[in-house]
């Protein structure tokens, strides 16, 4: 699944390693001498037995007696014994040992104030601001006990073994320890900045800063494990001063093999936690390491491992031998340093993690209750990174186990197991839809970063259930205001893909992404258009219009700014994606359409913003042609766009047809079989939109998309299948292509989802149903499976009737009419259907444009009705209920609004009627049947005019109205117009059909002698309606002249014979169970 692979990878933040930086073991016991030697005496004694007990017992009773050196020396011994019995864990501080502990403090913390008083009583002037740090004042301290280099030192270090945080006490002790720096030894300025660095010293920048200076004057004093640990420090608090680091890297760089394995780990670690790999520190220790790789603990390994990923330090030879190390001794390795090695080996790729994976598995499953949430988090980590096969027993074993834990884990690492999991091989639906009730309870809980990022894969996943929905709207609406512009793209693509779109919600994106817009990238703006076109949003909302205004104009602006930078040009797909949603923006409906009131023409700022950016990727499509060789799908993009919206795009027909199919191609070898379905059928309306006449090029186009329907692959969904493949049918034919081939696979493709949906396997959507119906039902074919699969979709479509919108009844009721397929969802939905109530008024279904007047979609669909409703009444045999009076007029009324906007008359018109004219004969233009059908020429005279004989109608025949099957090589009629033709018949009048080619040939005698000679052929037939008495009853406004069209898609038409059509046999279908 894609998710657009755009879920980070990264999470190594789930754990960072720990290092053992250990503080330096020299006590310099003999170098101060406190007042009192007696019990320094008992205190040393006690503290050579190791008894702990014993040396709080004499510290307890002599608590007020002890200076500050005895009191420093007690505590340190007690804090190293105390150590010796708890290593690496909670030490327990006994009441002496605390009593202890606020003795020193009150002893630092107090002289720390009689200092200060004292510097405050003795300054004058500008001197008493001098810094305590300053040479003379050193000297001043250094004359006190307390103020010793040892005493101070001895203080820190047993604090940090002890853990004891005290913030003021670490304030305390930092000021009096900044001054002494440059009279510290080594080891006492390695104590001390390891017992800040281990305590969390808050702003301790500027006391490691002070420290630089005397470290590097006299680094090459420090031994190599001292400097080793006074590094690490620095990297526990984060401090990286890059001068002192290089110069210990020439130190440490090449004593690799002289240093202890837990100073190579510690060395390279606190490099890589700074991110300052120094190249000599990684080559010279990485490859000493190698080599001495046994004499490491498993722990030791861990940080080493970990320290090269994180700087992304990938030494074969090292990673290869702990890659041996491992795999020879995994069962040493303590969960969490087993876990650090596999991160190690994910982060930089190397296949080793797969081979220890492999030989540990089983002994990890085992143990898999040993590990910590975070271990957990990295083992999937891991697995998901790794590219061999996993161990499924493994995988299912760490899922069951995260399931059952998820309610203790902490919510970044519940985040961080279930980003993981995304690249791990588990049943993704089920594995999240079990995860999804804890992400759904804590949602206000979560970081917004990784919020959307979860969101992200439960909707690839498929695990978002309608309420778990709701509250993701809810929440993110709540969070809008601050998002960032990334974070948006994200959302908006997460809200596509679980289908969640409601008008409050497309506002709100529009909005805040009108606000962030200038910070998204071109591949950022294409992919949040996208989603919130995808959703429903147009131009038809203010802040709809506001958005795709101001992105048009900084689409342009970018696309003509990447002509000059080509390293920030906009890929082609990129490009054709803003393409289309540009032309659907201008298209100005969607789910907001009614609720603004939109008018089929966008404003006029957008429409100019709009074509002036498809006019600038016409231009950069002209300069990529090369490109759509490969990805044709991108030229087809932007083709499209651009003839949907009437910009000038010629030049690129004219170069796209060539690309597309190649003239040596001879019809096989092109590059239309690099598109799918839905590009098929934008090429295909783009043709037929620019009326470009290639007859291989559309035939080429239904055998690629034949053979696309007859594949076996059944990833896609049916919408992606069938609604394309029905478009392009219908679209064909509005070129004069029949496909039968096509048209059978699709009828196959749809037998096999109803199938499905009979079963339950799928749910067919109401509105795919309509669209199927409408493209099989332009298909000339009077039985066989294209039929069969009409039949079986109009009785799922009875089946699912509350689900279809009224103009989507009226499209199935029409195009069931031009195959004479009257089933049982004609008696059951036409009349039902308050088509009266849905459009009142079908003289304001009109909408003023730049070219006229243009009929709403449903004014349409009120023409479709009427003829639908009309073909019942004399071919359906009386078997079906018909529309009731009332809404019978309202529908003939609308047929009539449309004859005004969009007469059949021919282009031939003139030349006919004066030929007529000159035989004594009235024509009529623009009239209609009482029943509402336009006749293109009426034909009368006066002799006609008080008769009983039928009305004439001379049709011409255009180019359009013969459907060529590219298959069999036979010619069908256009559908629409038949179905006109075969009522006017039907009603008792005489159609007369001459090609356009005759008419155009002819002068004014020649065609006068042409209009006889078909007059004299024709005789008037008598009303003859199939199986039972008509139904069709004349208006009570007989006499008033109306029209209706039968299909406004349709802009020619075809005659059929005058001849009468056999009975049409209708069985009953019973609608498949599960629809």
């Amino acid at each position: 699944m894609d998710a657009e692979a755009s879920i980070s990878e990264d999470i190594a933040d789930i754990g960072k390693v720990s290092v053992e930086c250990a503080a330096a073991e020299w006590l310099e016991v003999e170098a101060p001498k406190p007042p009192d030697q007696e019990l320094y005496q008992l205190l040393s004694h006690a503290a050579e037995s190791g008894d702990l007990e014993s040396l709080l017992e004499v510290t307890d009773a002599h608590l007020t007696e002890l200076s500050s050196i005895n009191a420093a020396f007690a505590l340190i011994h007690a804090a190293r014994m105390l150590q010796a019995d708890h290593p690496g864990g909670d030490k327990p501080h006994s009441p002496k040992l605390l009593n202890l502990i606020r003795h020193v403090e009150n002893i630092v913390m107090g002289e720390k104030h009689r200092l200060s008083a004292q510097l405050h009583l003795e300054g004058t002037g500008a001197e008493a601001a001098e810094s305590e740090d300053s040479s003379s004042e050193a000297m001043k301290v250094e004359d006190h006990g307390l103020h010793m280099a040892w005493t101070i030192s001895v203080i820190c270090w047993a604090v940090g073994l002890l853990g004891h945080k005290n913030e003021e006490l670490l304030a305390c002790l930092a000021s009096m320890v900044k001054p002494l720096l440059p009279h510290l030894s080594p080891h006492q300025l390695q104590n001390c900045l390891w017992a800040f660095a281990t305590l969390g010293m808050k702003d301790s920048g500027p006391f490691f800063g002070a420290a630089v200076e005397t470290i590097e004057r006299r680094i090459k004093l420090f031994s190599h494990e001292s400097l080793v640990a006074i590094l690490t420090s620095f990297a526990m608090v984060k401090v990286l001063n890059a001068n002192l680091f290089d110069a210990a890297a020439n130190v440490l760089a090449s004593a690799g093999d002289t240093l202890r394995p837990q100073d190579i780990a510690n060395c390279t670690w606190a490099f890589a936690i700074l991110r300052h790999p120094h190249p000599e520190v990684f080559s010279g220790l990485g490859a000493s390491a190698a080599r001495r790789l046994h004499e490491f603990r498993p722990e030791q390994v861990a940080v080493l491992a970990w320290a090269f990923a994180l700087a992304r330090w990938r030494l074969e030879r090292l990673f290869e031998a702990i890659q041996n190390d491992v795999v020879d001794r995994y069962k040493e390795f303590t969960p969490d340093s087993f876990a650090n090695v596999l991160q190690a080996f994910a982060l930089v790729g190397h296949e080793g993690g797969q081979v220890i994976l492999e030989v540990a598995a089983s002994f990890v499953a085992a143990n898999i209750s040993e590990y910590s949430g975070k271990a957990l988090a990295k083992l999937v980590y891991a697995i998901g990174k790794t590219r061999g096969p996993a161990n499924g027993v493994l995988v299912a074993i760490l899922a069951k186990e995260f399931l059952e834990r998820m309610d203790t884990l902490s919510l970044s690492l519940l985040a961080a197991v279930l980003l993981g999991f995304w690249k791990v091989p588990v049943n993704k639906r089920d594995f999240y839809c079990q995860a999804a009730s804890k992400v759904q309870a804590n949602l206000e809980h979560f970081e917004t970063p990784v919020l959307v990022r979860l969101l992200k894969i439960f909707a690839a996943a498929g695990a978002i259930e309608a309420t778990f929905a709701q509250d993701i709207v809810e929440e993110a609406q709540r969070r809008m205001p601050k998002l960032r512009a990334a974070e948006l793209v994200v959302l908006a693509k997460t809200f596509l893909q679980i289908g969640q779109a409601s008008p409050s919600l497309l506002e709100t994106l529009a909005e805040h992404g009108d606000k962030v817009l200038p910070q998204m990238s071109h591949k950022e703006l294409a992919s949040f258009l996208r989603s919130l076109s995808g959703l429903g949003l147009t131009s038809a909302s203010t802040s709809g219009e506001a958005l795709f205004r101001q992105a048009a104009s900084k689409a342009t602006r970018h696309l003509l700014r990447s002509k000059d930078d080509r390293r920030s040009s906009v890929k082609s797909s990129d490009l054709a994606c803003l393409s289309r949603v540009f032309a659907r923006a201008a298209a100005a409906t969607g789910p907001l359409a009614d609720k603004y009131q939109a008018s089929a023409e966008p404003p006029s700022e957008l429409r100019e913003a709009i074509n002036t950016f498809l006019h600038a990727a016409v231009r950069e499509a002209l300069q990529r042609l090369d490109e759509y060789q490969a990805s044709p799908a991108c030229l087809v993009g932007v083709l499209w766009a651009a003839s949907q919206c009437e910009a000038q795009c010629e030049s690129l027909v004219q170069a796209a047809i060539p690309i597309l199919l190649p003239p040596d191609a001879g019809g096989c070898d092109n590059h239309l079989h690099r598109l799918q379905l839905p590009e098929l059928a934008e090429l295909a309306q783009a043709l037929t939109h620019l009326g470009v006449e290639r007859v291989e090029l559309y035939r080429a186009l239904a055998d690629v998309a034949t053979a696309c329907m007859k594949e076996t692959d059944e990833a896609g969904a049916p919408v992606e299948q069938l609604v394309p493949a029905a478009e392009l049918l219908c679209l064909l034919a509005t070129a004069g292509i029949s496909a039968s081939a096509l048209a059978v696979a699709t009828a196959d493709k749809v037998l096999t989802v109803l199938d499905q949906a009979d079963s339950g396997e799928i749910k067919l959507p109401a509105w795919v149903i309509a669209r199927c119906i409408a493209g099989l039902a332009m298909v000339p074919e009077r039985g066989g499976r294209v039929i069969r699969a009409l039949k079986l979709l109009a009785c799922a479509a009875t089946a699912r009737v509350v689900e279809l919108l009224p103009e989507e009844r009226a499209l199935i009721f029409w195009s069931l009419s031009l195959q004479s397929c009257y089933e049982d969802i004609f008696g059951a939905v036409l009349d039902q259907t308050p088509w009266t109530l849905w459009a009142p008024k079908p003289q304001e279904e009109l909408v003023l444009s730049g070219t006229g007047f243009v009929p709403t979609p449903k004014l349409v669909a009120l023409c479709q009705v009427h003829l639908a409703d009309l073909a019942l009444r004399i071919e359906g045999g009386g078997e079906q209920s018909s529309l009731s009076a009332a809404q019978r007029k309202h529908v003939v009324e609308a047929s009539s609004v449309m004859s005004r906007v969009r007469p059949d008359i021919p282009a031939e018109a003139e030349p006919i009627c004066q030929a007529l004219i000159s035989m004594d004969l009235l024509p009529s233009l623009g009239s209609s049947t009482p029943e509402g059908l336009p006749l293109s020429i009426r034909v009368s005279s006066s002799a006609m005019m008080d008769s009983s004989a039928s009305t004439v109608s001379i049709e011409v025949d255009r180019p359009g109205d013969l459907l060529f099957d590219i298959n069999s090589g036979k010619a069908h009629r256009f559908l629409p117009t038949a179905l006109r033709r075969r009522l006017l018949w039907c009603l008792g009048h005489t159609v007369v059909v001459l090609p356009w080619y005759e008419v155009s040939r002819c002068d004014d005698e020649q065609l006068a002698a042409l209009l006889r000679a078909r007059l004299a052929e024709v005789s008037p037939p008598r009303p003859c309606f199939n199986r039972g008495p008509s139904k069709l009853h004349p208006l009570e406004a007989e006499g008033e002249e109306s029209s209706a069209e039968a299909s406004a898609s349709a802009s020619s038409s075809f005659s059929v014979s005058s001849r009468k059509y056999p009975p049409t046999q209708h069985a009953p279908v019973r609608p498949p169970p599960g629809l």
